[in-house]
């Protein structure tokens, strides 16, 4: 009778630490504005709480943002886990120059965590918002166009024009998500290519007088601009009489 030798293997399958990896391990974004960063990790770490956290000079990360904490409205830093496809995305808003620095996203397993290394540059902008000019005067019931500039990075956000003696005493006559009709004595207009809010008044009226300011609106933030308008006494040029 032949023997036969059995060579039986047995082949074990650990599962250890899931590997995380970074979108981009340097990332920037403008003052004001806000930056983003991916973390990716594997699917089988997808129940674990992921977490945000910040390095001091000693190496330390303090955290100060983790996925088991609810979300509140108006956070600056927010955390959101698409767990199908094993990627946490961190959001830092309302950048500040003091934010620039080293950053990590980390997991927490049972007994071990692992963490990659983002390091993040605040950029100063252009200026946020600007008038074109300070002061402006008018004919009664001639049209005028009263301008602001801003930095493109907000060319998607909420526009609007407001009266008032303060920006905190500020009536607003009208936004850039408000539909307009034709005929509308108060017209506002937003170029997004080239960063300029105009807002049009037709038919000027001495009760114009006043201050204007331009407004860009954001999380935390409105950033405003002035404009002082004055309204003069004038004459037809086609019937040359007085009127007021």
């Amino acid at each position: 009778m032949e023997l036969t030798d059995f060579f039986i293997v047995l082949l074990a399958t650990c599962q250890g630490v899931s590997t995380l990896s970074v979108s981009k391990s340097n990332i920037s974004g403008y003052e004001l504005l806000a930056a983003s960063v991916e973390c990716f990790y594997n699917v089988r770490s997808s129940n674990f709480v992921k977490y945000w956290c910040r390095e001091d000079k000693l190496g330390n990360c303090e955290i100060l943002r983790k996925t088991s904490e609810p979300p509140t409205t108006g956070d600056k830093i927010v955390i959101s886990d698409d767990q199908t496809h094993g990627v946490f995305t961190v959001t830092i808003n309302r950048l500040e120059m003091s934010d620039s620095g080293v950053y990590r996203c980390g997991i927490e397993n049972p007994g071990h965590s692992v963490n990659a290394v983002v390091r993040l540059a605040v950029l100063k902008g252009a200026s946020t918002l600007s008038a074109k000019e300070r002061h402006t005067l008018e004919f009664v019931r001639h049209p005028i166009s009263m301008q602001c500039t801003y930095y493109l990075g907000y060319s998607s956000f909420i526009k609007y024009w407001c009266k008032g003696d303060s920006q905190g005493n500020c009536e607003i006559l009208c936004k850039t998500n408000t539909p307009q009709k034709n005929g509308d004595r108060i017209i506002i207009s937003d170029n997004q290519t080239h960063g300029v809010l105009t807002l049009t008044i037709n038919k000027v009226e001495r009760s114009d007088v006043g201050t204007y300011w331009c407004g860009i609106e954001k999380l935390g933030l409105n950033a405003k601009a002035s404009v002082t308008l004055k309204v003069l006494k004038g004459f037809y040029a086609w019937n040359d009489f007085p009127f007021e």
